[in-house]
This record gives structure tokens, sequence and C-alpha cells, in this order.
């Protein structure tokens, strides 16, 4: 244990200097995350949801000056969303499900500013980015309603849509670089989806990572 943190103090020591300089390139790859969920009810009615959201995105950069650099990425996401509902009372109840899955691929341009000095070893970014994504819905539904004094009834549908989303992504954290050439990276950030076809708008926190390989003259 002494050995491994006395190697990675070593790193970390070390005087780097760092390839963000105008006429270098950035290749590497990103991905995020985020995950929400909620339980709630009052009396006779019960809701639960859980939403996730991931992506993955290789791509490559170039600097235009230094410490600032412009590129494009590949965006490779999925979500997964399950809905379920519940209300029971003497008059009236039902139960209610969904499953939501999407998938997509698209591409992204972005820029990147890095806050302090080249050499430093260990350093800050904010990356903004533009998504537009090719998306395929999947759409599993059932409900099942109650009516006193009637017969229950169930309905039951599938569906698979396709649509075009449009993502802006604002993210921000320390990049730590482990050699003179590759660095490693956290992040937070702000996404909001705009899917056109559903008129749906969303927004979400995610907590990102990743590195890149710098090189160039």
């Amino acid at each position: 244990m002494k050995t491994i943190v006395a190697i990675l103090f070593f790193i970390l020591s070390c005087s780097l200097h760092a390839q963000l300089k105008k006429g270098q390139w950035m290749i590497g790859s990103l991905a995020d995350f985020s995950h929400t969920s909620s339980d709630d009810g009052i009396n006779y009615y019960s809701h639960n949801s859980k939403v996730t959201n991931y992506r993955l995105m290789p791509g490559a950069g170039y600097f235009l000056m230094d410490k600032f650099c412009g590129g494009v990425r590949i965006n490779i996401s999925g979500l997964k969303t399950e809905d379920d509902q519940i209300s029971i009372n003497p008059v009236y109840s039902y139960i209610s499900s969904l499953d939501l899955t999407v998938s997509g691929i698209g591409f992204s341009p972005f820029f990147r500013y890095y806050l302090l000095p080249a050499a430093k070893k260990i350093n800050l970014f904010v990356d903004v980015s533009y998504t537009y994504n090719n998306e395929t819905r999947k759409t599993i539904s059932y409900q099942k309603t109650i009516i006193s004094g009637g017969t229950p009834s169930e309905v039951r549908a599938n569906s698979k849509d396709k649509y075009q989303g449009n993502y802006y992504s604002l993210m921000a954290g320390p990049v730590i670089f482990i050699g003179r050439n590759v660095s490693f990276e956290l992040s937070l950030g702000y996404t909001l989806d705009k899917t056109q076809g559903s008129n749906l708008t969303t927004d979400r926190i995610t907590f990102g990572t990743g590195f890149q390989v710098h090189f160039g003259k």
C-alpha cells in the first residue's frame, strides 16, 4: 500500500508541461450518468418513478488558441424510465405501469477552455456542447381499471418510434495530467434536452468522467 501511495505521489509531483498549446490535438472519451427516483403517495394513491440516463462520447479536438479547444464527439446515449401508479378506492381504482427505453446515436460539436496555466499538472476545465441525436424509443404500457359494480378492464400497448433529440450541455471539473500527454478528468454537468416530434423538454444534472490524450508539435 505504501508503495502505491509513493508512486502516485511521485507522478503528481513531477514537473509536467501539458499539451494545451495552439496547434495541438486532443483525442479521448467522456462518459456521464444521471439517475433520479421518486416515491410518493397520499391516502389510497401511490406513485413510483425511476429515470436513468447515460452517455458515452468519444471524440477529438484541436487547440485553436492556447488552452482553448474545439472539436466533435460521437454521442452514444441511453435512457431507461420505469413509472408505476396505483389508486385504490371503493368507487374507482386503477393500476398503471410504463416502461420506456431510449437508445440514440449522434454527433456533438464542442468547445473547451482550461482555466489554469497550461503547465499545471492539476487544472480546471469548462466544456460546452450541442448534440444532435437520432433516437429510437420503445414503450410498454399497461393499465387496469376497476369501477364499482362494473367489469374490470385491461389495456396493454407496445410502441416503437423514432425521434430527433437536441441536447445543450455545460460541464466543468478538475483534470489531472498523469503524464505529459495523458489526462484524467471528473465533471459535474447540466444538460437540457429538447426532443423533436414528442414536444418533450427535460433537464438533468450529470456526473461524468473521462480521459484525453494530447499530442502535437
